[in-house]
C-alpha cells in the first residue's frame, strides 16, 4: 500500500513475503490462484520493517502503518504471502486519519516482488517491478502501465475499510471494494496482458 493521501492505515498487505517464505512465493507465483489450497481462516501478515519508506512509522507489532511526513516514501510492503481464501486473494486495511487538501488519496495494491529482493523501495508502491496497484488520483497501475479509473481514494473517510481481492475463479480478476462495497473492477486478463 502506498499511504498517499491517508495518514494512517491499518492492515496489510502483499503476494511476496519475506525471504524465509521465497520458496513458498515461488510456488504461489507459478501457480494459478485457483489451485492454491483455500485456507477457513487466513490471516494476513503485518507490514515488513524492512519494506517501509521513510515517511512511514509502524507500530509494534506492524499491522499499524501511519505516514509521517510529506507524499513520498510512504510505501509498505506485507511481510508474508497472502493466503487463498474462498473468494480467492483478499486483504483489507483501515483508514484510521486523513490529511484536508491533498489532491489524490492512498494505493492499495499487490506485488509478486518479495521485500527481501528489494534493493530500495521507490518513492511510489507504482515503481516496484510485478506490482498492481490502484489508487492515487484515480488510476491503476498494471506493472507500470497506466489506465485511468473512476474510483478516486481522496474521498475516502476515516473509518473506511479498503479491501482488494484478485479473484480466484481462474479470471483472477483485481478488484477493490470501500466497506465492502465493489469500487473498481479490472479483468483479469489486463492483469495478465501487463
Amino acid at each position: 500500500a502506498d499511504i498517499g493521501d491517508c495518514a494512517s492505515i491499518a492492515g496489510a498487505t502483499s503476494l511476496a513475503g519475506s525471504a524465509s517464505s521465497d520458496a513458498r512465493r515461488r510456488q504461489q507465483k507459478s501457480m494459478p490462484i485457483v489451485s492454491m489450497p483455500v485456507v477457513a481462516s487466513p490471516e494476513a501478515g503485518p507490514f515488513c520493517e524492512e519494506a517501509c519508506g521513510a515517511s512511514i512509522g509502524l507500530s509494534e507489532g506492524g499491522f499499524v502503518a501511519e505516514r509521517c511526513c510529506g507524499c513520498r516514501d510512504a510505501v509498505v510492503v506485507g511481510s508474508r504471502p497472502l493466503e487463498r481464501q474462498a473468494r480467492g486473494l483478499y486483504f483489507e486495511v483501515q483508514v484510521r486519519q486523513t490529511v484536508d487538501g491533498w489532491l489524490g488519496g492512498m494505493g492499495i495494491g499487490v506485488t509478486h516482488t518479495p521485500p527481501g529482493q528489494l534493493p530500495r523501495l521507490p518513492d511510489k508502491a507504482v515503481g516496484l517491478a510485478e506490482t498492481f496497484v490502484a489508487g492515487y488520483s484515480g488510476c491503476v497501475f498494471l506493472n507500470g502501465s497506466e489506465k485511468r479509473t473512476q474510483w478516486q481514494p481522496e474521498t475516502l473517510k476515516i473509518g473506511q475499510r479498503v479491501g482488494l481481492l484478485i479473484t480466484g475463479d481462474g479470471r483472477e480478476h483485481f478488484k477493490v471494494f470501500v466497506d465492502g462495497v465493489e469500487r473498481l473492477h479490472v479483468d483479469g486478463a489486463d492483469l495478465h496482458a501487463a
